[in-house]
């Protein structure tokens, strides 16, 4: 099985610093307009957890419709690549472990 989340989490954090420097918000005003703690951006973007679904769509919410579509080109693109050598060997450590 493809690990998805490890393909996405990048490309997710440099969206969500990219929004939060756009609108020159601090960390804190990131987070509550992403409605997490400043504690749970800290994580995201330090890539010690990922976004929830909810905060996920709050992010979307926050950009233009053609950011939105282009960055779902992006995901679209990168779900369709063909998996590295990287990925294969990182799943084959999920099925052993």
């Amino acid at each position: 099985m493809h690990n998805y989340t490890l393909i996405f989490r990048p490309h997710l954090i440099k969206l969500s610093e990219d929004c939060r420097e756009k609108n020159h918000y601090t960390q804190e005003r990131m987070a509550e307009s992403l409605h997490i703690s400043a504690r749970a951006y800290n994580n995201v973007k330090r890539d010690r957890q990922s976004l929830s679904a909810s905060t996920l769509i709050f992010l979307l919410l926050m950009l233009s419709e053609e950011e939105v579509l282009a960055f779902l080109q992006d995901m679209r693109n990168l779900v369709e690549q063909e998996p590295t050598e990287n990925d294969m060997l990182y799943e084959d450590v999920l099925e052993i472990g």
